[in-house]
């Protein structure tokens, strides 16, 4: 069965057990409150995503979470937010920056994932990252003057403020609506992450799908 066949029947099992149980997710149980919940229904929902390339798990999450929010389409605004833990991931997230500032993450995105997790290329530092994107297709001089620019150092700047807002500590983490932090050690797996985030949106959404 290939990666995409075993992403879409999961998916169709998420959506089924959340349906036969009509989950509600509570408080301290399946998510931590970390902001002020929405008020109102909303014509779109907040999902952010927190991410490092350094992270085996965020390899294996962010197809998932693409396919479920590729469900809602403009319903949902699914933001992956690189993050740095610690010195080595640092290269990682600003990799993932540059991607967005050259309008280049569906280039690099799952590709870089692959390279690191699945295929075990030393991509690791600013040299190797450079030249992967350039192996992608983009202008190397411009990723490496992209690399260092204040959009991109701005962009890392805000990342880390978000984690700290909110007291992301482990990847993959997902903030909906601003106000629910999701992890997998709350509800034990990547795949019941998504069937709890799918609630916390249904129950802002304006018309719930």
């Amino acid at each position: 069965m290939s990666r995409a066949t075993r992403i879409a029947t999961l998916l169709v099992l998420i959506f089924a057990v959340a349906s036969a149980k009509g989950m509600e997710p509570q408080a301290g149980r399946h998510y931590q409150l970390v902001g002020e919940p929405p008020s109102e229904p909303m014509e779109r929902v907040r999902v952010s995503e927190f991410f490092s390339y350094a992270c085996p798990f965020c390899g294996d999450f962010y197809p998932i979470i693409d396919e479920w929010a590729a469900e809602y389409g403009d319903l949902v605004d699914n933001k992956p937010v690189a993050v740095v833990f610690r010195s080595e991931w640092e290269p990682f997230a600003r990799a993932y920056w540059v991607a967005v500032e050259l309008d280049a993450v569906d280039d690099i995105h799952g590709p870089l994932f692959r390279a690191l997790h699945q295929e075990r290329r030393p991509v690791t530092d600013k040299e190797s990252l450079v030249a992967f994107f350039a192996e992608r297709g983009l202008d190397e001089d411009e990723v490496r003057r992209t690399w260092d620019s204040f959009s991109v150092q701005t962009a890392m700047n805000r990342a880390d403020r978000q984690v700290t807002a909110v007291g992301v500590q482990v990847t993959p983490s997902v903030v909906v609506a601003d106000a629910y932090l999701v992890t997998p050690r709350m509800v034990g797996s990547l795949e019941g992450m998504v069937e709890v985030i799918d609630a916390l949106v249904r129950r802002h959404l304006a018309e719930a799908r």
